[in-house]
């Protein structure tokens, strides 16, 4: 199993092709803590090879300058079939949207993508305050 590619931004859907919006952001701006952010997407692209058929499963954390997760943890699995004649490779690609992250601190975060229990991608970003206007 390979990552494609893994962002985080405002918007996601993967209904048969994947559109996104706001792409690639890594700070989100809070005049005040504590705040909630309402919603963002995480989407990560798996590659696995024919020799991994089969099911796996799948999770994202959220995690806080201290190490804590900050949202409930989302599982679930994978189901990696055969891919189509003459392909050697199959590709899942996994958009979750974050609703209600409470931010109880400024500093660094991450998204972390979990396959089979181990950690395969951590998407970092910050929480900042927004910047002073010149």
């Amino acid at each position: 199993m390979e990552v494609d590619f893994a962002f985080l931004c405002d918007y996601a859907d993967n209904a048969g092709k994947l559109h996104a919006l706001g792409i690639g952001f890594d700070t989100l701006h809070a005049p005040e803590l504590p705040a909630t952010h309402h919603v963002f997407f995480a989407v990560i692209r798996l590659r696995f090879s024919s020799g991994e058929i089969g099911e796996t499963t799948f999770g994202l954390r959220v995690i806080d300058p201290d190490g804590k997760q900050v949202v409930d943890p989302i599982d679930g699995k994978i189901r990696i079939s055969e891919p189509l004649d003459g392909q050697t490779t199959l590709h899942h690609t996994i958009a979750m949207a974050i609703h209600g992250m409470k931010l109880e601190r400024y500093g660094p975060y991450a998204v972390s993508w979990l396959v089979g229990g181990a950690e395969v991608k951590r998407v970092n970003f910050k929480v900042s305050l927004p910047p002073t206007p010149a």
